[in-house]
């Protein structure tokens, strides 16, 4: 009953889609009295645990208010913040509550409307005494157009969200792209096509050839309506690596870069994705595309890593449904959860263990990227008018930030660098006036 009353009493802070200064005063409203709040307490275990919304603010509005209270308070020393918001739907926000034992404070947040004036309360709960000890309310006048623009469900903070950084034009069948850096910390950048592999580096900011693999591929050829493949560089110790395999042929190379060239050493049964690390044991992870599809089979393969090499004797896979995409989150090298799509285009989301887990956000896409353990990228499933769309996956959720329309169809994501920042890359193909274009561009986390 306590607890109850207290979400009666709970918080409210305006947003808005409108000039920065409004969202930045009243999310430094909140901000401010918590950072007061906490100020003279050490070691302060604390997150929001539960928003409740009883005004005409859109669910995302709410979710944007989340995110940059969050952002401002999450350099605070003394405070240890935890963002257990997994997504906010139906005026409700859903959370992660498996770490609530780590907390010995808890904040609830509640808007309410008031003619025209949107309000929030915030509320302080320790965990240990049991009560409140903290409250705050504000409050702002809105006009009618703000009004309107407050729920509005179009995403508008760049400096939340990811932004496109550059773009180029690219050849047909461009089937994926990945970097390395080099000992001055310099990148270059490997394209993926059917007939080669071409190496860029940059050069003011653009991207300049500087090599080229021609590529002859092993018989059989299967006959295949769009090209589809997967490139891979990776190091063991000092040697670097890198794969390619398509769906257009059954076994994918291995490359190994000796004496300032790529030469081809080897050949690998199955498309390789990743290199990850489970239980201390390092395995070259991929899949097998059915034979001139652009799907994956019902099983991902693991090939050991020793320092003799791949241990092809000594493989293992893992059922699965056939997919479209897949990629793996990874603490350093290790894995901890695996996004997939399905023939179905729809999201699924599994455990390091390979066992599906309930996806906080049950959606339905065609491509999709990971960078990390922190960023999730997917596209829509539209080949006019596709979207865009970027997840924060930290601590376990699954939190959509930002979506951008994209007028043609996204080919292919991948996570990568460019110019020093983390971002994905995005392949889209687009008809103009009868003509097809392809523009690869690079989308980047604004504030890193």
């Amino acid at each position: 009953m306590r607890k109850t009353c207290l979400l009666t009493a709970i918080l409210i802070l305006l947003f808005q889609t409108l000039p920065a200064q409004y969202i930045e005063q009243l999310a430094q409203s909140a901000s401010g009295f918590l950072s007061s709040f906490f100020k003279d307490k050490f070691d302060a275990r604390t997150a929001i645990v539960q928003i409740e919304n009883f005004s005409d603010l859109s669910d995302l509005a709410i979710q944007k208010v989340y995110q940059l209270i969050f952002a401002q308070l999450e350099g605070q020393k003394n405070l240890q913040l935890l963002d257990l918001l997994i997504d906010f739907t139906g005026n409700k926000g859903n959370f992660n509550l498996s770490k609530a034992d780590q907390l010995n404070y808890l904040v609830y947040l509640k808007f309410i409307q008031n003619r025209n004036k949107i309000g929030m309360g915030i509320v302080v709960f320790s965990k240990r005494i049991d009560r409140m000890i903290g409250f705050k309310y504000v409050e702002q006048e809105i006009s009618r157009g703000e009004k309107e623009m407050l729920g509005t469900r179009q995403f508008g903070f760049s400096e939340l969200g990811f932004a496109k950084k550059m773009e180029l034009d690219v050849k047909t069948n461009l089937l994926d792209i990945q970097e390395v850096q080099g000992t001055d910390d310099r990148f270059g950048y490997f394209f993926f096509y059917p007939d080669e592999i071409i190496g860029y580096e940059v050069q003011d900011q653009h991207l300049s050839k500087h090599s080229s693999i021609k590529l002859q591929w092993p018989r059989p050829f299967y006959p295949t309506q769009e090209y589809e493949g997967k490139l891979l560089l990776f190091a063991d110790g000092p040697t670097l690596f890198m794969t390619a395999g398509s769906n257009f042929t059954a076994e994918a190379k291995l490359f190994q870069f000796q004496n300032d060239a790529w030469r081809e050493t080897d050949h690998i049964p199955f498309v390789p994705l990743k290199l990850l690390q489970i239980n201390g044991q390092t395995y070259l992870a991929g899949g097998q595309y059915e034979s001139g599809r652009n799907y994956f089979g019902e099983k991902i393969l693991f090939m050991p890593l020793g320092k003799g090499g791949l241990d092809k004797r000594n493989a293992y896979e893992k059922k699965i449904p056939a997919f479209y995409s897949i990629d793996f989150s990874l603490t350093g090298q290790q894995l901890q959860t695996v996004h997939l799509i399905d023939l179905n285009y729809q999201y699924h989301f599994l455990s390091a263990d390979f066992n599906e887990i309930t996806a906080p956000l049950p959606r339905k896409g065609a491509s999709l990227a990971v960078l990390n353990d922190e960023w999730l990228a997917m596209s829509d499933y539209s080949q006019l008018n596709d979207r865009l769309f970027f997840f924060d996956i930290r601590n376990g959720g699954q939190k959509l930030i930002y979506e951008n329309k994209i007028e043609g169809e996204i080919v292919f994501l991948r996570a990568g660098i460019w110019l020093g920042q983390r971002g994905f890359w995005v392949n889209i193909r687009s008809m103009k006036n009868g003509y097809v274009r392809f523009v690869l561009q690079f989308w980047g986390k604004s504030n890193g």
